[in-house]
């Protein structure tokens, strides 16, 4: 678990809290891959198949 705030990423804007919650992944500072969770960050609207390919692909 990283500290957000303390992030590059957060001083970029690009967090899960500014996509509403849910899973980012983050290579030397950079984000690589981002599932919106927007649900109280824990859920998606969209379709379970759908959240299954992106994570596969995060």
């Amino acid at each position: 678990m990283i500290n957000v705030k303390k992030s590059l990423q957060f001083r970029r804007g690009i967090t899960p809290a500014r996509a509403g919650g849910g899973i980012i992944a983050i290579r030397n500072g950079k984000t690589i891959g981002l599932v919106e969770l927007p649900i109280a960050g824990l859920m998606s609207d969209e379709m379970p198949e759908v959240v299954r390919r992106k994570i596969e692909k995060l």
